[in-house]
């Protein structure tokens, strides 16, 4: 397996579709910030606001998450290269195990553009900053700029970034399951990030639908991201980071069974 995943991240690193998104992941981050900072200066307006709601990472990893998951998964199986690990003697689960550790981290080098503009803003500035869509960034922006940088808040700060890192991991295995099971980029993308979508609306309707709120706590996709502070308990991270690992499980499973029924043509 640590051979397959040298290989995918040596073949990644080539790629310029994958820089070429990770780019506009940055200047999302910029435009994010930028936007949110206008807002909370009364400089814009609530439809500039709902623009930089569109580049927060709340929107903006499901989307890219989806399409790099369409990219790197299912055109493995149009180039052939799975094709190929399993008539030398690659095992299905070895391959699906393989490809979702690369392909979370890519995640988290997605994520990275966020956690590096959000960290310069807190620890350079002491402007203040408006939260537009729940997002964990944006939060932090909104709640800690200015702050004395200190080696427990920089300590505070990562455990916050991995712990995003992996709740986002857990949403988005769900590109995963569709990658290896209908293999279709496109069908990937709509799926993956209908689901996103589907789900925020679902969680609005939390109030009146009280079971859909108890449902959705049991994914990541019900984890709410704006609790992970400077201030946050360990408790919020254990919670966020444990519904998203046994949801990762149980999807990574279901990949399993579907792929391991399913012929390579």
């Amino acid at each position: 397996m640590n051979n397959l995943m040298r290989a995918d991240l040596f073949k990644l690193s080539k790629l310029w579709s994958i820089k070429i998104l990770i780019g506009i992941l940055f200047i999302s981050a910029i435009l994010m910030t930028m936007i949110s900072y206008s807002v909370a200066q009364g400089d814009a307006g609530q439809e500039l606001g709902g623009l930089g709601a569109l580049f927060s990472d709340l929107q903006m990893m499901s989307l890219i998450g989806s399409i790099i998951a369409g990219i790197f998964i299912v055109g493995d199986f149009k180039n052939k290269t799975i094709h190929d690990a399993i008539s030398t003697g690659s095992s299905r689960g070895t391959l699906i195990a393989g490809k979702t550790m690369v392909y979370f981290i890519l995640v988290a080098l997605m994520i990275l553009p966020y956690a590096l503009i959000t960290s310069m803003a807190i620890f350079t500035t002491d402007h203040s900053y408006a939260v537009l869509v729940p997002s964990a960034f944006l939060n932090l922006l909104a709640t800690s700029t200015g702050i004395e940088v200190t080696a427990l808040e920089v300590l505070k700060m990562i455990a916050i970034f991995l712990t995003v890192i992996i709740v986002y991991a857990g949403q988005l295995s769900i590109a995963v399951w569709i990658a290896f099971v209908l293999r279709k980029t496109v069908l990937v993308i709509l799926i993956g990030y209908g689901v996103s979508i589907l789900s925020g609306q679902l969680r609005s309707l939390g109030d009146s639908v009280p079971m859909v709120e108890k449902i959705l706590a049991f994914t990541p996709y019900g984890f709410d991201l704006t609790l992970l502070t400077l201030d946050a308990e360990v408790g919020v991270f254990f919670k966020g980071i444990t519904i998203s690992l046994v949801f990762i499980a149980i999807i990574l499973t279901l990949t399993y069974v579907g792929f391991k029924k399913s012929e390579i043509n």
